[in-house]
């Protein structure tokens, strides 16, 4: 084909042979990013489309072409491939999100070419050679882990003696008539200074790449918990705020509990926060659902402030925050979880003043692999 709009056209046609070959050509363009960034959009609506086609090679093609479309429609077209009907499309379409998990590790781990840090190593490396970058890099990377490493040693060095003082607490008030609810407020708070060491645990594992250990665990369980955890300390809205769990599945999957905890409670605390500074009624909902018969479907919706497009492309950035006190730790923690730690997709879609929904796709037990 000569250009874009023999490509649109040809993803247009009548003919599933030649939209076949349009899919191909279209994922072709993506892979080795030939594709203008304009006409990326266009395709990913049409690959949308196409993925509900009638053709089951049109819409293998299709699963094959999507592991390469950087859009947040590629979630949309996964979730309708991995349910069809035809064995060779959802096997491909499942074989597209495991591979996607490793092209996500990739991107994280790369440089982006327009980060300023990175026009400053190119300028190094222009006047000074490559020796020199090399240098840089390295002593950057030095300071970064001793930084994180101390860190870590001061804040666990403070959280030590408190997690000791809780648990004598805890133990002098159990024995003592009449305080059993104190007691359960301290075996609480037990239980969260312990959870904050995990937390720093994870963000320093999140520094060196340190793979997740996972074992079997409830997913329903691990939402409840981090809803509850993230309702804790937060300035409801004066106009009322609701908060609704719709989990009616008990999934099982193979997970690192305290790293699934943290981007739960990072994203369910961002949509709290973002119906803050609304003069309305706030309400956050949380569903879960089987997704065909080997993955999660959580989806998290609330009518907050919602973001504009430019913010939604840059939220998952590391250091990247539209909050006036943000780190911009949270939903790249949470996107590497999700993503890299148990191979699944986390999609955002929102409209400024409007609200936001994340759509998180996690692979959990099969229905005939299920333990009793």
């Amino acid at each position: 084909m000569d250009g874009p709009e023999d490509l649109l056209a040809a993803l247009d046609s009548e003919d599933w042979q030649e939209i076949r070959d349009g899919v191909e050509e279209a994922g072709e363009a993506l892979r080795t990013a030939n594709m203008p960034a304009t006409l990326g959009p266009a395709v990913a609506q049409k690959l949308l489309r196409l993925s509900r086609h009638a053709n089951w090679q049109v819409r293998k093609a299709v699963a094959h072409a999507a592991l390469y479309l950087r859009h947040d429609l590629f979630h949309a077209i996964i979730a309708n491939l991995i349910d069809d009907d035809n064995i060779w499309v959802s096997d491909v379409a499942r074989r597209t999100l495991s591979r996607r998990s490793e092209l996500s590790r990739a991107e994280v781990e790369t440089p982006d070419p327009a980060d300023a840090d990175n026009r400053m190593l190119d300028e190094l490396e222009r006047r000074h050679g490559r020796k020199v970058r090399k240098l840089v890099l390295e002593l950057a990377e030095r300071r970064h882990h001793r930084f994180v490493k101390e860190t870590y040693h001061e804040i666990i060095r403070i959280l030590s003696p408190l997690d000791g003082c809780m648990l004598n607490l805890k133990h002098e008030l159990s024995s003592r008539p009449g305080m059993e609810q104190t007691a359960e407020r301290v075996t609480r708070g037990h239980q969260y200074v312990g959870l904050i060491s995990q937390f720093l645990d994870n963000l320093r594992e999140f520094t060196v790449g340190t793979p997740a250990e996972t074992t079997r665990e409830c997913l329903s369980s691990i939402i409840r918990e981090a809803a509850t955890l993230a309702q804790q300390g937060i300035d409801l809205p004066d106009a009322g705020f609701e908060f609704r769990l719709n989990l009616p599945e008990s999934l099982f999957l193979a997970g690192h509990r305290s790293r699934l905890l943290q981007a739960f409670i990072n994203i369910f605390t961002n949509a709290i926060e973002a119906c803050e500074v609304m003069d309305r009624s706030g309400l956050v909902s949380i569903s879960l659902e089987r997704q065909a018969d080997a993955y999660a479907r959580i989806v998290i919706a609330g009518n907050g402030c919602g973001m504009a497009h430019d913010a939604v492309r840059d939220c998952v950035d590391l250091f990247s925050s539209g909050k006036p006190s943000g780190m911009g730790f949270g939903l790249p923690i949470a996107r590497k979880v999700i993503e890299q730690d148990h191979c699944g997709t986390l999609a955002i879609e929102s409209t400024a003043g409007e609200g936001t929904a994340v759509t998180i796709l996690l692979p959990v037990e099969r229905l005939d692999a299920e333990v009793s």
